[in-house]
């Protein structure tokens, strides 16, 4: 929102699946989380820096023209990391900008920056309790292209990320089609728990054709903990 606010506004919908603690982290906020939003959205409102509307009252009434969406960013110049906030330094409020939170099934994943990162001042550290199924990860949010790369299709993608961990870990991949639908790609094999950072080197199948844009991060499927930084993505041609 605050990115709207400085970029000459905007729309910006927000959907709430679940209000709660121990639920799924993709579809859930904490009770202590969306309260302090809505303080601060309401303090936002009040200083007439923001209007709140329900989609009803912001498209409802006669039916409009179609509007395109926006373009998707163009790939970046061969060799360059296509990674945004890669050695995640840049920090939003204690999160890594352009970075969010992956996962699925049953299980408790707690996200937190630590310090000192591989380089740099700052790490992730994923900590996942009471696994019985799915995993959890970092990974470029799932967005239009702000922080998400530029996918070509039939390209090939050479990923890099230094980690140490308790537990397996392995790439796993997801690709936007259309105007922002993220599918579930593929994974690239396991990789044995470390107790010292290293790095995992991994070459993608080329990109599927209709693939617009490319996400992944290193995943965790037991409990444990895995701790994660200085990602790279180059764009290794058909």
């Amino acid at each position: 929102m605050t990115h709207a606010q400085t970029t000459g506004g905007g729309w910006v919908q927000l959907t709430f699946h679940h209000i709660a603690v121990g639920t799924d982290p993709t579809l859930t906020i904490t009770p202590a989380l969306f309260n302090q939003f809505a303080t601060w959205l309401a303090q936002q409102k009040t200083a007439g820096t923001v209007a709140v509307r329900t989609v009803d009252q912001v498209i409802g009434g006669t039916q409009q023209p179609a509007v395109q969406g926006p373009a998707v960013p163009p790939p970046p110049p061969p060799g360059t990391n296509m990674i945004q906030n890669p050695g995640l330094e840049t920090l939003v409020n204690t999160i890594p900008l352009c970075w969010a939170a992956g996962g699925y099934g049953t299980n408790t994943p707690a996200f937190a920056v630590v310090s000192p990162g591989h380089t740099g001042a700052y790490a992730e550290q994923l900590t996942l309790t009471g696994r019985s199924s799915g995993d959890a990860k970092l990974l470029p949010a799932l967005d239009l292209g702000g922080c998400s790369p530029t996918g070509t299709p039939g390209h090939r993608y050479q990923l890099k990320a230094w980690f140490k961990s308790t537990a397996p870990t392995q790439f796993e991949l997801y690709y936007r089609v259309g105007n922002g639908y993220w599918k579930y790609w593929t994974a690239s094999p396991l990789v044995l728990a470390a107790a010292n950072w290293t790095q995992i080197t991994w070459t993608t199948p080329p990109l599927p054709a209709g693939a617009s844009g490319i996400s992944w991060g290193l995943n965790i499927q037991a409990n444990g903990t895995i701790t994660t930084d200085d990602y790279e993505m180059y764009d290794v041609g058909p």
